[in-house]
């Protein structure tokens, strides 16, 4: 009972801060190419973060400015030497599942070019995190609530999660 309480109290703060910040209207022609910092939200789930990498990684091999988002049970991979980390953990969520004031400032003081969220289910914590950063163009699966941070949004084979990190790359690839 109280969870769905705080899941609604924590989506109307997130759905204000949001509205703030208005998603406007971009050009997506050559973003990806114009682009030099991207930040991407990776799972938790171990199949979909092995896959999730190839995206990352991709990127890298194209000399872009590659940070992560993950959980601290995944930080000692050695997947992820090459990249900037950002780890969270269960202490850095509030009472509600939102980020707290110290990691969100922690977040502030940066700037992304693209946001590239990799997430297939819904996460209040992540939800937040990808809503709240300061970033020109947001990238999302096709989840509940993408809609309400995202610019672009790819569809998903929940069935097969490489299917739907190929469709991913293969659609970025076209800007």
């Amino acid at each position: 009972m109280f969870e769905g309480l705080k899941r609604k109290i924590a989506l109307s703060v997130i759905r204000r801060k949001v509205n703030k910040h208005n998603l406007e209207i971009r050009s997506f022609n050559g973003f990806v190419e114009k682009s030099t910092s991207f930040l991407f939200v990776l799972p938790v789930e171990t199949e979909a973060l092995l896959e999730a990498l190839e995206v990352v990684n991709y990127f890298r091999i194209h000399k872009k400015h590659c940070t992560v988002i993950i959980h601290e049970v995944n930080v000692n991979r050695t997947e992820l030497e090459d990249f900037q980390i950002i780890s969270y953990s269960k202490e850095d969520s509030g009472k509600f599942g939102l980020p707290s004031k110290e990691f969100l400032e922690q977040l502030s003081h940066r700037y992304y070019d693209v946001l590239v969220d990799l997430n297939f289910t819904e996460n209040i914590f992540l939800l937040a995190v990808a809503a709240f950063v300061k970033a020109e163009f947001k990238i999302a699966l096709n989840k509940p609530l993408a809609e309400m941070y995202a610019n672009y949004i790819s569809p998903v084979d929940l069935k097969n999660p490489e299917i739907s990190y190929r469709n991913l790359l293969n659609s970025l690839r076209m800007f």
